[in-house]
């Protein structure tokens, strides 16, 4: 920490003369106007609609459009021509200047202006046009991971394989029937299939290596072939019904996939805290998930209907679910973030993949633990792994998982218990494991650096004289244009797998000597890195002794001044440092505090006096805007509100620089606009027809509901950036020009068409 600050420190003390850029958003007071009553918006809708031009029929008469006749007439424009006039009379008497200095007609310097203008935009605009294309084929070059079909055997398998029986009309597939039908055949055997095979998937890989008419797919093919894989092609494919791509289907997708992934830890459903509470949010949704809990898993039919009808449920946004946690600031939403945040049960499969980097894992820390939580269960994987015949494995296994099923069992306790000592100590083993096998060297590491840097490398050298076996069975994937890829990985994999080779000794025994050169190739990045962060630090103390011990009687009474308080702003950062470690640290109090601005010689003007005093007599400002809390809320997702905050703060940063104006006033001048000043509900009476009837807003629905509308319009923006579309969209707002004026309008129309239930 000390480092860091004191590179800052340096910087400035080196840098005396410093530039302050002013704050866009400091000193924002909160201006939104408080929450009306009733009669009082009232008042203001019927001003509003008195202000406004209405025809026969009852509907708003709109202006038209700002053309550009409106705008060679405003006073922007004026301006600007007459900015240009000006601009070109100065260059004339430059120009005469010059010909009266230079003895040369003033038309022939006015050539050569216009020469040299040209030959800068020209350069520019070739230089534009150069990037332009390097990024082109950057992107062509990206969607395109090799020029070898092979590579795409697993993105076409994945991308028809949930088409099942409607396959043959994804246009993925029809391409490769036009190219390659053999081909075709074989990925629609393979897709027909219940559970795909490894040999099912070889059989295509073999037709490729033997050359099928695949293999001789040209680049511009293979380009095709990948936009149609990654949906880049324009051609839409449909399974089923498939809704429009909307925030709401987002949404809905999110909502779902988080809900199924914590009920998924739990065994049974009914036991999970987040199936608990949704109980009392929404009981029909929670029947519908029973019901999808309790549906026979062979029957595959019933399954899909349950898991529609659930789907279906989550996209409608009148649901009970959908409204309960609409609003992220709810106290519903906030219970529900806290329990699907909160820790989750151990699945096996956790444990399994923690052993797994071991050979021999019953000497693992991880092993150890689970014997001291249950020693019959590391009894049962003991005899599972010293299970010589396949019978007697499958049967270990049944015994395994019928002893997890067990309530009463240390191990069922251990997994599912969160708030159980044994659970925190198994959930910590566990991550220790997965952080010791992320620092160690990994077989991936290895392979992945060979053939990156090539048989002639370093690591391939080192790799030999460690196992002279291992490096020959690498060898035929380092080599161009290798065949059977997947023969080659499956030798490598077994020789790795060897407990007697000493590759093996190498990856998995940490205290060996080859391990420990290993270390020293294949993680030199990580070394080489912490050793530059290394010298900077001594860099930076050798600088601050420098500076400390530089005679100040040298230098102007300024500099020494500014160099004092450096030196005491270091000090302070270090006596702070040592008291925050030793738990000594105490605040400052207000005393301390005025002897160090006598001490450092300030001494406040008559001015600055009488502004403190003008200032004791006024309220503090607000912390925070609500208008912009509300917009940060409202851009919010998974609770991430400081990336809510930023992306706000770019959008009004970017209106900034098109208007050079407070974008804040801007924001809220375009939610004004845009937000509409009553809305209609139904009321239901119970014993005759519903009617609807025209509720005013408050200040704070008004501005809601009209950064919802922007947020909505913003997304149909071609812009991929969000606080760009954002930005574009509080302009077009701003300037009248924005559709979410026709909501605010037919919300104004639906309200007088009931105006007769209105009661004032």
């Amino acid at each position: 920490m000390l480092s860091v600050t004191s590179r800052a420190l340096v910087r400035g003390r080196i840098l005396v003369a410093k530039a302050h850029r002013p704050l866009i958003f400091s000193g924002v007071r909160n201006n939104s106007s408080l929450a009306k009553n009733g009669k009082e918006q009232d008042k203001e809708l019927k001003e509003f609609l008195k202000s406004k031009e209405v025809d026969k029929d009852g509907y708003f008469i709109r202006n038209p459009l700002y053309t550009k006749k409106d705008f060679e007439n405003s006073t922007y424009s004026q301006y600007m021509k007459q900015l240009d006039k000006e601009k070109t009379r100065l260059v004339d008497e430059k120009l005469k200047v010059l010909a009266e200095s230079t003895g040369i007609d003033v038309a022939e310097l006015r050539k050569r202006l216009d020469e040299k203008i040209a030959a800068r935009l020209g350069k520019s605009k070739a230089e534009n046009e150069l990037i332009d294309s390097t990024i082109k084929d950057f992107e062509t070059q990206l969607s395109l991971p090799s020029e070898n079909p092979v590579d795409f055997v697993e993105e076409i398998v994945n991308s028809l394989i949930h088409f099942k029986g409607e396959f043959q009309d994804s246009s993925v597939f029809r391409y490769l029937n036009e190219v390659d039908p053999t081909f075709t055949d074989l990925v629609g055997q393979v897709i027909e299939k219940d559970t795909v095979e490894q040999k099912d998937v070889e059989e295509l890989y073999k037709h490729i290596n033997e050359g099928g008419a695949i293999s001789e797919m040209t680049k511009p093919e293979l380009v095709r072939l990948v936009d149609l894989i990654y949906g880049r092609s324009g051609e839409e494919e449909e399974v089923g019904t498939v809704s429009k791509a909307t925030s709401s289907t987002s949404t809905s997708s999110y909502l779902l996939h988080t809900i199924f992934d914590n009920l998924n830890s739990y065994s049974s459903i009914e036991e999970s805290p987040l199936f608990k509470f949704l109980t009392t949010v929404d009981a029909t949704f929670t029947d519908l998930l029973s019901s999808y809990g309790k549906t026979d898993p062979e029957n595959e039919e019933e399954l899909k209907k349950q898991y529609d009808q659930i789907v279906a449920y989550v996209t409608d946004e009148k649901s009970g679910l959908r409204k309960s946690l609409s609003d992220e600031s709810s106290p519903v939403y906030v219970e529900f973030d806290r329990i699907i945040s909160a820790p989750q049960p151990i699945d096996l499969m956790e444990i399994y993949e923690a052993l797994e980097g071991y050979g021999d894992y019953f000497s693992s820390d991880l092993f150890q633990q689970l014997k001291v939580i249950d020693p019959q269960f590391t009894g049962l994987l003991e005899e599972l792994e010293g299970a010589e015949e396949d019978s007697i494995g499958e049967e270990k296994s049944s015994e395994i998982d019928k002893y997890l099923d067990d309530k009463n069992s240390e191990i069922y306790k251990a997994m599912n218990d969160v708030e159980s000592e044994s659970y925190k100590s198994l959930k910590a083993a566990i991550e220790a494991e997965h952080n010791r096998v992320d620092q160690m060297v990994s077989l991936s590491d290895v392979i992945e650096q060979l053939v990156e840097n090539g048989i002639d490398s370093e690591e391939f050298k080192v790799i030999e004289r460690i196992d002279g076996d291992f490096a020959e069975s690498v060898k035929p994937l380092l080599e161009e244009g290798s065949k059977d890829a997947l023969e080659v990985a499956k030798k490598v994999d077994s020789v790795a797998s060897d407990p007697n080779s000493a590759i093996y000794e190498a990856l998995h025994v940490e205290d060996s000597a080859n391990h420990k050169v290993l270390e020293g190739v294949f993680k030199k990045e990580i070394a080489e890195g912490e050793e530059e962060e290394g010298e900077k630090v001594v860099f930076i103390d050798r600088d601050l002794e420098k500076l400390r011990s530089e005679d100040q009687s040298t230098l102007s009474s300024e500099v020494s001044t500014i160099n004092r308080a450096y030196d005491l702003t270091i000090e302070s950062i270090g006596e702070l440092t040592k008291e925050l470690e030793t738990n000594t640290f105490e605040p400052i109090g207000h005393s301390v505090s005025e002897q160090v601005s006598r001490l450092l010689g300030f001494q406040p003007s008559e001015e600055q006096s009488k502004e403190v005093e003008v200032l004791k007599g006024k309220p503090l400002p607000t912390h925070k805007d609500e208008v912009l809390d509300l917009c940060v809320n409202l851009i919010m997702k998974d609770g991430k509100k400081d990336k809510a905050r930023k992306y706000l703060n770019r959008a009004l940063y970017l209106i900034y620089l098109k208007t050079r104006s407070d974008p804040v006033e801007l924001l809220k001048k375009a939610l004004d606009t845009a937000a509409p000043l009553v809305i209609t509900k139904t009321v239901k009476t119970g014993f005759a027809k519903n009617y609807i009837v025209p509720v005013p807003l408050t200040a704070r629905q008004r501005n809601r509901m009209a950064f919802l509308w922007i947020l909505e319009a913003s997304d149909s923006r071609a812009s991929n950036d969000f606080p760009v579309r954002l930005a574009e969209e509080i302009m077009n707002v701003y300037s009248g020009n924005s559709k979410i004026l026709e909501k605010r309008v037919l919300s104004h129309k639906l309200a007088i068409a009931n105006r007769s239930y209105l009661r004032i």
